[in-house]
Order: C-alpha cells, then structure tokens, then sequence
C-alpha cells in the first residue's frame, strides 16, 4: 500500500509493486522483528532493481507501414509506445509503385510503402545524397501505386443494423466496428482501444475469437466479437448496449471498483476508490425508494452526493467505522438512512464547486484546461494534462489520511501544484 510520503520519494510501476510485496512478505518470514518502515525501504529498493532486470527485450511494429524496432530496455518500450508502435507485427500488403522525379528520371519497384518506394528509386538513380541536402527535392517526386497482391475474396453479407459481417483481416473488422459506431452516434474511447485493442490479446489464429468491451462518449458501451474463421475471413459481431439494460450499471461499475480496489472510468469520468467507496455505502444504507432514485442519477451526481453527505457527516467510510462506534458509545448520532437526501440543495452544490479536487477533475475533460479557485480566494488555471497528472497520483493513493493530506496540498494554490509536480518530476 502506497503511503503520501511513498508517492513523493518516488512512484513504482505496477510489476515494481507486486514484487516489493513477494520481497516484504519473504522478509516478514525471515525476519519478523525488523521495523516495518526498514522493511519496505529494503522492499522498495529491492523491487526496483528486480524488475528492470526482469525486463526482456522485444519487438515492437509501427502498425501503418510495418517497420519493427527492439525495445531494449523500458525506457525504449515507452518511447514507442508513445509513438503508436504496438507488439503485434500488421499485415502491410507489397505494392508495385511508379515514381517519377522531375528532371531525374523514375522506375518502377516493388515496396510495402510509397515512402519506400521513394526511398528504393532514389538509390537507384544515385540521388539520395541530394536529398539529405534538399529536403525541397521532394516537390519534384509524384508516385503512382497500385496493390499486386491478390485480395481473397470476401463474401459480402450485412447484419440486421446494417453493419459488415466479414472482413480479410482483423484489424479491418475492428475499424469497421468503429465507424459504425460512430455513425449512430457513438464514438468510441481513444485510451480503451489503445488499451484493451492495440495493447490487448494478439489477434485470434484461426478458429478463434477476441471479444471487447470498449468504452463510448456516452453511456453505453460497445460491444465486439472479431472471428479468426480461417486466416482470410474475418467475422464481426457487435452492438451498443440499450438504455434500459444499464439501470444498475453505474452502482454496478462503481461496486466494481471497490471490490476490485482499482479506479477507473464510469460514463467518462475517472472514479477513485475514495468516491466509490462512499456511493456504495450510502445505496447500501438508504431505503428500496432510494435505492430507485440513484439507479437513475448518472456518475457525477453520484459523486455530488457523497460530497454533499461527507461535509454533513452523516456517514462514515470502513477505515473510520471503530472511530464511529466510539462516538455511539459516548452517546453520538449515527447514520439513520431515513436521514438521507437525495436531492441537493443550492449550497451543496455551491459547496461541491469549490472542492479544488472536483475542479481540476473537470479541468481533465477540457482540452484548454480549468480555472482554480481555492478556499483561501485565490485563483489560478491548469491544463489538462498537469490535471490529468494530479487525478492519477490521487487516485494511486490508498489511506484516506494519505488522501486528505494531498488534498491539502492541492487546495492551497496554484504554486503548491506546480511545486508537488516538480517535486514528483511529473
């Protein structure tokens, strides 16, 4: 578990957790008298050094034009990452292409990529040094190309909404899926494909089938089944889920989170287990009636309430239930559900949009970023990856103290964020 102190020394990866734990655990046994905070030092050193040895090298694929690169240590891998190379090698199709260089003359070649094909004609005609000179020399090329591969043939057969049943290949069935989407008004989440897709299962051999569930711009997800039927048809299956099947399926999402102890998105926004913790307990107390009015409220009214019943302290999370008992027991209210509002009042509201956290939350959604205002009445504006990079070190935060004592950091002002930031080398 990751302490605020842990986070500023230093922030480990999710293989550098699991091995501090085996490596804490293996001391515990051997050594169970040894102070705890000695102990995860020697952990946390330990792992680091582990996993980077762990680290095997790869290859990794540039999906449009098929060029490979090792990724020799973790460092190469992030660096590719970020430029779209994947672990699965694409299928890039040769072509027969005409280049013509003005004043130089041209030829005809057989590459996998016009930018080849160039690349193969200016050898030839002993020109390539001149480019690396003139950069402007590239005005001079037109390229004529044309696929000589023979396509198999693909039945053409269309499902009842109209999508394409069969595709030649895996990756053209997906992009089909996201088109169609798209056109009744669905446009899929960019980071679930990137991470559920691209970085996901490799594509299924023949026989087998890949299933997806992928995040949209609104409630509903889609829903995609790809079947390898014989390494030259691909079949597609999918749909959007209905209004009516997701009643439940905020709490269920948000009850997910905590039974899984891992954040993640709901209709877009990104919840910690801190918000969730606190909406599954207040649907857990409130009465059938209740119960029905929250099915309906989407996420961020959801997390408006848990605000809103956190200041009235009409309930507890589980880390301070013995502090509740306590209070019973010297003659304290505690939580009665009939005590429980579901509709917010002006103040609350006031109240829920001076939280700093709840402002830089919604300053993650907004490409130019957000305006602060801070309790002491200062004001100042972040953008939305300096956002996005506060969200995530809060929602890896696991003790509510620990979450307490970085919200005070943030809710001073603009200079303790950016200080926090550097200080994280964020």
């Amino acid at each position: 578990m990751i302490t605020f102190q842990e986070l500023l020394e230093k922030t480990l990866t999710p293989a550098e957790k699991k091995k501090r734990e085996e490596i804490a655990k293996a001391m515990e046994k051997d050594n169970p008298d040894m102070p705890m905070d000695k102990k995860m030092a020697i952990a946390t050193a330990t792992a680091k050094r582990v996993a980077e040895s762990d680290f095997e090298p790869h290859m990794m694929y540039d999906p449009n034009t098929g060029k490979s690169e090792k990724a020799e240590k973790p460092e190469d891998h992030e660096r590719l990452k970020k430029k779209g190379y994947t672990h699965e090698k694409p299928e890039v199709k040769e072509g027969k292409y005409k280049v013509n260089i003005k004043g130089e003359g041209g030829a005809t070649v057989q590459a996998r990529s016009e930018k080849e094909a160039i690349a193969k004609v200016m050898k030839q005609l002993g020109i390539a040094n001149r480019f690396a000179k003139d950069r402007s020399f590239m005005k001079k090329i037109s390229v004529l190309g044309e696929t000589v591969k023979e396509k198999p043939e693909v039945k053409e057969a269309k499902s009842s909404s109209g999508y394409e049943l069969y595709h030649r290949d895996f990756s053209g069935a997906m992009q089909h899926a996201y088109a169609h989407a798209k056109k009744k008004g669905f446009i899929v989440d960019k980071d679930d494909i990137d991470s559920k897709v691209a970085m996901g299962p490799k594509r299924p051999s023949s026989g087998k089938t890949n299933r997806y569930i992928l995040d949209t711009n609104k409630k509903q997800k889609l829903h995609v089944q790809v079947a390898n039927l014989d390494n030259k048809r691909y079949e597609l299956n999918m749909y959007i889920e209905s209004v009516e099947s997701l009643d439940e399926s905020v709490i269920s999402d948000v009850k997910d989170i905590v039974a899984k102890k891992q954040a993640k998105k709901i209709q877009g926004v990104m919840v910690d287990m801190f918000t969730a913790s606190a909406i599954s307990q207040i649907y857990d107390k409130v009465n059938d009636a209740n119960k029905a009015k929250m099915d309906k409220l989407k996420i961020t009214k959801l997390a408006d309430l848990a605000m809103k019943l956190m200041k009235r302290e009409d309930f507890v999370t589980e880390n301070t239930r013995a502090k509740r008992d306590a209070m019973r027991a010297m003659g304290k209210r505690g939580i009665d559900p009939a005590d429980v509002d579901i509709t917010a009042t002006d103040d609350d509201r006031k109240a829920a949009s001076k939280n700093v956290l709840m402002q830089i939350r919604k300053a993650t959604d907004l490409p130019k970023g957000g305006d602060l205002e801070f309790p002491s009445g200062k004001k100042g504006k972040i953008s939305q990856d300096d956002a996005k990079k506060i969200d995530r070190l809060f929602n890896m935060l696991k003790r509510p103290a620990d979450k307490e004592k970085f919200q005070k950091v943030i809710s001073k002002d603009l200079n303790s964020i950016k200080g926090l930031l550097r200080k994280l080398g964020r």
